[in-house]
């Protein structure tokens, strides 16, 4: 979904706590939330500076309608990504 997103045109960034500690720690509601709830506030979706949702992930239709999609642009996306996706031989397998 996201790649599908990012070839769409709309940005799209992803850190792990892990590997992009800095992110958590700039960012003071997050650290916030974070300190108060520990690991079971993540992981959290934010879209444009605002909380959507946390301790889960968000839907394709979630994703979809905060990026500005209608369910019909959502699914006419996911129809072109898979058939990007599909092999020569006309499975998905190859």
């Amino acid at each position: 979904m996201l790649r599908a997103l990012t070839s769409e045109g709309k940005k799209v960034l992803r850190y792990g706590l892990i590997e992009n500690p800095e992110v958590f720690t700039r960012n003071r509601e997050i650290s916030e939330i974070i300190e108060k709830n520990g690991s079971d506030a993540l992981p959290i979706t934010v879209v444009d500076g605002e909380i959507k949702r946390r301790g889960s992930y968000p839907s394709n239709l979630d994703l979809a309608t905060w990026s500005g999609m209608t369910q019909d642009e959502l699914v006419m996306m996911l129809m072109k990504a898979k058939m990007a996706n599909r092999s020569f031989c006309g499975g998905d397998c190859c």
